[in-house]
């Protein structure tokens, strides 16, 4: 049976509440917001995967990222992503670092499952989805509330997990399949 999955960096649950805290700030936009359980950062959106590339998603995890040191995370704003011009969702962004990016090469090299194009590792935008914004509403909240704050939040990447995405009636579920620690 496939499943759908994707490759991410788990928010500790205090990074995951500060996070939570601006979708009220912002609570009369017609976006639909991320749950606070679902907060993630995506390394790498795999799709719909067979239990065999599941098991080779989970090999090239574990032969890459235990070679890696925890990684800081300074996420630094929220914008309009992932172009302020056609928007479709709300973003907290971050610095991708230099030990950030090998990391990302690293687990790439060993997993070609995940069939990333290498230009998209090289340009890789770190984010968390806040909010999506419907299908018909993008360039008009663009127009009527422009997204652009500063933040300072801090936090350190623990481990790098395989999750299984679930869509659901009022949004999407996630849950672990395989977790992988930074040393």
């Amino acid at each position: 049976m496939k499943k759908r999955v994707f490759v991410a960096i788990n928010l500790p649950d205090d990074v995951k509440e500060e996070l939570f805290k601006i979708s009220g700030k912002w609570s009369e936009l017609p976006v639909r917001w991320t749950k606070k359980e679902s907060l993630h950062i995506t390394l790498c959106f795999v799709g719909e995967a067979d239990e065999e590339r599941v098991f080779k998603i989970k090999e090239g995890l574990e032969s890459s990222v235990p070679n890696h040191s925890r990684l800081p995370i300074y996420i630094n704003s929220i914008t309009l992503g992932p172009s302020e011009y056609d928007p479709r969702m709300i973003w907290a962004n971050g610095e991708v670092t230099e030990d950030f990016g090998k990391l990302l090469k690293d687990m790439h090299k060993h997993m070609p499952e995940c069939k990333c194009d290498p230009q998209k590792i090289d340009n890789f935008k770190l984010h968390i989805t806040l909010a999506r914004i419907g299908h018909t509403r993008p360039g008009r909240l663009n127009k009527i509330h422009p997204i652009r704050e500063k933040m300072d939040l801090r936090f350190d990447a623990e481990s790098v997990e395989l999750m299984e995405s679930k869509l659901l009636k009022d949004g999407s579920e996630y849950d672990v399949l395989h977790s992988v620690d930074l040393k």
